[in-house]
């Protein structure tokens, strides 16, 4: 009851200050967020036992919830649950994906913890308008780590392993930041001028020319994995997991709406054009350090995961450039939510299913110094602003 009672007391302190954030911008673009405070304020004092473990939970749900209260309340550590056998709900078994969602969902002591701390990043963002590229990255990253944290927290808590299908489960969770994070501070900042321009670049027209551009890393990526499967090894042949053009899309869609939507035009301001996609590239890659061990196929990467992690921010980097390209020459969004797409469906799809960890850092980082081969030539003839020059 004690971490209960402190992920109480955090959430509310933060829907407080989230709150007070709201009027003290006295904006009226930001009643929405006011609005969300009170719903998640009155969820949590709606919620008697939002601090159950699982077993707890699948053996009272058939429960009388003022008996239930009672013994908790009483500080009872063990309860004769004969004495009120389970009935309805408790007697039905659920399938073992949805048991073991249900688990990671409902059994974390610290989700309200969590939760308090989002609400107060929100609140703390729409506060400091004055530094809202800072605040933008504070709330990406509060909603995406708070939100693995919450799904895997019983785990690592505990010192246990982090099951594969919770690893899984934190991406989702993780795409929410970057989207929820841009729209919150256009809207903060702009006002619904702001967020109707963004949604305006999801629809704006482009040449073919820039639309092949899309295709640049899907293509490299198959040409790393046949390169090496002629000259190095037979593991390296392509994979053929279609499924993968959906974690693409999703991931592209939801995460550039914040990255190019708004991170990279407001560090465009006071940086070039490369410097800003460089460093916004780094700060993308080190975003994605909850979930990198569950990146590729070779997950756990054990000792070799710092050579894979240092792959990929390579990696991501020069991508990011390759993002910020398309975006400065065209003002589509939409081309940059594609590109990304392409990337990240690529790597889902084409990676391949039988390399072991050390052969799986080698090729990611043949693929990153393949993007970093185009974005040299692609700096060398556009310059540091990017912009292709006018004839």
């Amino acid at each position: 009851m004690r971490t209960a009672g402190l992920g109480r007391y955090v959430s509310v302190a933060a829907i407080i200050i989230a709150f007070a954030g709201c009027q003290a911008a006295r904006r009226p673009n930001v009643v929405f967020v006011r609005e969300l405070t009170m719903a998640a304020l009155s969820s949590l004092l709606s919620t008697p036992l939002f601090m159950s473990d699982l077993a707890d939970l699948r053996a009272g749900i058939g429960m009388a919830p003022s008996r239930v209260r009672q013994d908790r309340l009483a500080g009872s550590t063990s309860v004769d649950w004969t004495q009120d056998p389970p009935r309805g709900l408790a007697a039905w078994q659920p399938r073992p994906l949805r048991a073991e969602i249900a688990a990671v969902l409902w059994s974390s002591r610290y989700g309200w913890v969590v939760l308090g701390l989002f609400v107060g990043s929100v609140g703390l963002a729409v506060w400091r308008l004055r530094r809202p590229l800072f605040m933008y990255f504070v709330l990406a990253y509060s909603i995406s780590w708070g939100g693995g944290l919450a799904l895997t927290s019983r785990y690592w808590m505990r010192g246990q392993v982090i099951p594969k299908m919770s690893g899984l489960l934190m991406f989702p969770a993780m795409l929410l930041g970057p989207s929820i994070a841009g729209l919150t501070l256009t809207y903060a900042t702009q006002g619904k001028a702001g967020v109707r321009r963004m949604f305006s670049q999801m629809r704006t027209a482009w040449s073919p020319r820039w639309l092949a551009a899309v295709a640049i890393p899907p293509g490299l990526v198959l040409g790393v994995l046949l390169g090496m499967h002629v000259l190095v090894s037979p593991v390296f042949v392509p994979n053929h997991f279609w499924i993968g053009v959906t974690f693409g899309c999703a991931a592209g869609f939801l995460e550039e709406i914040g990255w190019t939507g708004f991170a990279f035009p407001t560090m465009r301001l006071r940086r070039t054009a490369l410097r800003a996609a460089i460093t916004l590239g780094m700060i993308w890659s080190v975003w994605h350090i909850p979930v990198i061990d569950y990146l590729g196929s070779a997950t756990p990467h054990g000792p070799y995961l710092i050579p894979f992690f240092l792959a990929f921010l390579a990696a991501m980097t020069a991508l990011r450039v390759l993002i910020c390209w398309v975006y400065a020459n065209t003002g589509s969004l939409l081309l940059a939510q594609m590109l990304h797409a392409g990337s990240t469906g690529a790597l889902a799809v084409l990676g391949p299913s039988q390399v072991t960890a050390r052969q799986e850092a080698t090729w990611y980082a043949v693929y990153g110094l393949t993007l970093w081969i185009v974005v040299a030539i692609i700096t060398k003839r556009n310059g540091s602003n990017l912009c292709v020059p006018m004839f």
